[in-house]
């Protein structure tokens, strides 16, 4: 036999909490997504379980299980204006409806700003993440000729996310075309 020995690394007391906390943390959380709609049914309320689970989810990937592979500031912007957006949705649609039309352009058009300053401020790291803002690009366009040809009603916040959103992508192409094409193509390709 060799005289190998097999050593593992130290874990610290901290280290140890935080993965403990995190297991109890995910436990509650589950536990609360079982009995939230438990609750809702027997009070027979409009369904505010559906955005007490949303905001669960939230918490649980952005805090419990965020992505660590592809994390970048830009991607955590893009996906947690996204939560938001849903979880605003939810909440005009299932508690309060009237003002959805209104606060969801506020919001996509401030994520919008959020995220290209922080393109910006970064532009040689970002060059090679630029996919997240490419998307909510695209997404604000197309919410934006959606709500056009769908009501022919367009309010201010609305104009302004399509304004914003049109000129970020002439900015876009015209200033960043090679490395806009090049993650493109990292993302599209084909073999």
């Amino acid at each position: 036999m060799s005289d190998m020995k097999i050593s593992y690394p130290y874990v610290s007391r901290r280290r140890l909490f935080m993965f403990r906390f995190r297991q109890v943390l995910t436990l509650v959380l589950i536990l609360a997504a079982v009995i939230c709609p438990i609750v809702n049914y027997l009070t027979k309320g409009p369904m505010w379980s559906l955005v007490a689970i949303w905001g669960m989810i939230i918490v649980w990937r952005t805090f419990l299980a965020p992505d660590v592979l592809e994390f970048s500031a830009l991607s955590f912007a893009f996906r947690l204006s996204a939560y938001i957006l849903i979880l605003i949705t939810l909440i005009g649609i299932l508690l309060s409806p009237g003002w959805l039309g209104f606060v969801l352009p506020i919001i996509g058009f401030s994520s919008l700003i959020i995220s290209a300053i922080l393109y910006i401020i970064n532009v040689s790291k970002h060059k090679t993440d630029a996919m997240p803002l490419i998307v909510e690009i695209l997404a604000a366009l197309i919410a934006f000729f959606a709500v056009y040809f769908a009501t022919g009603i367009l309010n201010w916040p609305m104009i302004v996310l399509g304004s914003m959103a049109s000129i970020f992508l002439l900015v876009g192409i015209v200033a960043f075309h090679r490395s806009l094409w090049n993650e493109l193509k990292k993302r599209l390709h084909t073999t």
